[in-house]
């Protein structure tokens, strides 16, 4: 009774949002939290606050939904993530959180990046932002970014060491000067955080195949290697 009655007031009452990736949390509860943040910011449209939440309720939602863009049907306050974007840039453009959530929302295109960057001159230490600094300055090419918010991300010690070791492990059964081919989080943040932090087998090339669907990536990886660009 005790468990039920705490499932129904998460679905009634604003509660603090992170990432879908860190809690096991229902589809149900993130569409709910994502009206209920809705509403908090009909109060005050210039509510960094009430907007971080309700934009991460809705991305939240759309992660449990296996990333389908039909989780906006589920509720009458839903949104997706370039949505939230254009109508939070109406109220707050100068704020942290448009051009954090500007910013990350759409980390891999260069175009974006002076969002984000603006929102890490601002706040550091913001919890997220630090994975997509790292990502931008992987898709721009930017070595020395990526190695700076390695350094900062590895200190504050998010990944389990289970994972560390595995990453670890990984990069040591590689031959020398040899291609890592990984695809999908933690295959490979936390192979680049040790290459980047630690300074562990900076001999491998990584390449995320995630991140091939990218031209700028793609063509600076293609280019390195001697591969011909696609035409």
């Amino acid at each position: 009774l005790f468990a039920l009655s705490g499932f129904s007031q998460s679905l009634s009452k604003p509660e603090e949002q992170i990432s879908f990736a860190k809690e096991d949390k229902s589809l149900e509860y993130y569409v709910a939290q994502a009206n209920i943040w809705w509403n908090e910011l009909q109060k005050d449209l210039k509510n960094e606050k009430s907007w971080y939440n309700y934009y991460r309720a809705n991305r939240n939602a759309q992660g449990t939904a296996n990333w389908s863009t039909d989780f906006i049907e589920r509720g009458p306050n839903l949104m997706l993530g370039e949505d939230i974007v254009k109508i939070m840039g109406e109220h707050i453009p100068d704020a942290f959180t448009y051009n954090f959530v500007r910013g990350s929302t759409a980390a891999v295109y260069p175009g974006e990046g002076k969002f984000l960057l603006k929102a890490y001159r601002m706040n550091p230490d913001f919890p997220g932002i630090l994975s997509d600094v790292a990502t931008y300055a992987t898709s721009t090419s930017n070595l020395t970014l990526r190695q700076e918010a390695n350094k900062k991300w590895f200190n504050k010690r998010e990944f389990p060491i289970s994972l560390m070791n595995h990453a670890y492990n990984t990069l040591q059964s590689v031959a020398n000067n040899g291609i890592l081919l990984t695809q999908h989080d933690n295959d490979t943040y936390p192979v680049w955080m040790l290459q980047d932090a630690r300074n562990i087998r900076t001999d491998i090339q990584v390449i995320n195949i995630d991140f091939l669907l990218f031209d700028g990536y793609r063509d600076t990886v293609f280019k390195q290697l001697n591969i011909p660009p696609f035409l």
